[in-house]
């Protein structure tokens, strides 16, 4: 069968949805969701460009994985750089080499648009995607930059 991408689009925001909730649900990570289906659609089919940009991956006809990005600016280059927010395979997919296309893409997307670096976050106990990058010659950041987060409702510990 062929794989192909196709950008989010008003045609298959809600396959984009559902991949990413099962996405949440595989990786423990639901609570962090506060996002409802409308917010999904504003973030990637609102504003020129769109606040964040993705791929849904299909092979033959069948939505098989998911990939989204924005931009960072970087005061060290100073340029763009390529942040990849998600990157999903749905489990009877895996093994394929598809998580290998969907990251060569994104490389050569980060080139193309002369961004200074490629950053994205594992969660936790995520054995299997750390197990993928180092096969890939990718190792997690040598400084061990540890990364925080503030839920809004929890704005008022920064300000005392």
């Amino acid at each position: 069968m062929s794989f192909s991408l196709k950008n989010i689009s008003r045609d298959n925001v809600e396959t984009a949805w559902n991949l990413f909730n099962e996405l949440c649900d595989e990786q423990g990570s639901r609570r962090y969701l506060k996002a409802s289906f409308d917010d999904f659609c504003k973030a990637f089919l609102n504003g020129v460009p769109p606040s964040f940009q993705g791929l849904v991956g299909y092979e033959g006809g069948t939505p098989v994985s998911l990939v989204t990005w924005d931009y960072l600016f970087s005061l060290y280059s100073p340029r763009r750089m390529f942040n990849m927010r998600t990157l999903y395979v749905r489990p009877d997919f895996r093994k394929r080499g598809l998580g290998r296309k969907l990251v060569a893409f994104m490389g050569q997307k980060a080139m193309d648009d002369d961004c200074c670096a490629m950053k994205w976050s594992v969660m936790p106990g995520n054995d299997k995607a750390l197990k993928f990058y180092k096969s890939m010659g990718i190792e997690p950041d040598p400084d061990g930059l540890v990364e925080f987060w503030v839920d809004q409702g929890d704005f008022e510990k920064l300000v005392g």
